[in-house]
């Protein structure tokens, strides 16, 4: 979403917009006298197939699953936010000026529609709530091999190990993997 709408602000396309910024990013790096042999683009057609293919793994393995989910809708943009386009109060200390996805002032993480006064960051409209369906990976699915993996000694720094069992210990959530249009990015081939 971030590069579609930089796409739009700067009247090119999204892939221009991507193409722009590797020219940017690969004369950033010869100023430290960093090459590359190949720089390549996550929205590549190699990129595309792979991702399709263990999609499409995970599905027929039964990883995959949909349900509905209640998001924030832009009514004069006609489009879903997503986290870093919604601004409100807090739900938890009631702190302006927050994001749709944690507080900076207290700490807290919520979901977007528990802000309270919420505002679209692209038009300043107040969002409606609107469902749509989702596609979702079953993390738990593989807990324990993502548990035994991360245990593994010398495996991983010992705080970020310490920070992966807090979620263990939590219990893993199924992870949304899909977004609503208009989005910049692959399809989901059975979406």
């Amino acid at each position: 979403t971030a590069i579609m709408l930089r796409a739009q602000a700067n009247g090119i396309t999204p892939e221009q917009q991507i193409a722009q910024v590797q020219r940017e990013h690969e004369r950033d790096f010869l100023g430290f006298d960093v090459s590359f042999d190949h720089y390549h683009s996550t929205h590549s057609e190699e990129n595309r197939l792979r991702s399709e293919e263990i999609y499409l793994k995970n599905r027929d393995a039964g990883h995959i699953s949909t349900r509905p989910v209640t998001q924030l809708f832009d009514p004069e943009k006609g489009m879903f936010l997503a986290d870093r386009f919604i601004k409100g109060e807090c739900p938890k200390c009631s702190a302006a000026d927050q994001y749709g996805d944690s507080c900076e002032v207290c700490g807290a993480t919520y979901n977007a529609t528990e802000l309270k006064n919420p505002h679209s960051t692209l038009s300043g409209a107040a969002p409606i709530e609107k469902e749509s369906t989702h596609y979702f990976f079953k993390l738990p699915n593989f807990e324990k091999y993502l548990q035994n993996w991360t245990r593994t000694p010398k495996r991983l720094p010992v705080s970020i190990a310490n920070k992966l069992n807090e979620w263990f210990e939590a219990g893993l959530n199924d992870w949304d993997i899909s977004r609503d249009a208009p989005y910049f990015g692959f399809e989901i081939p059975d979406a």
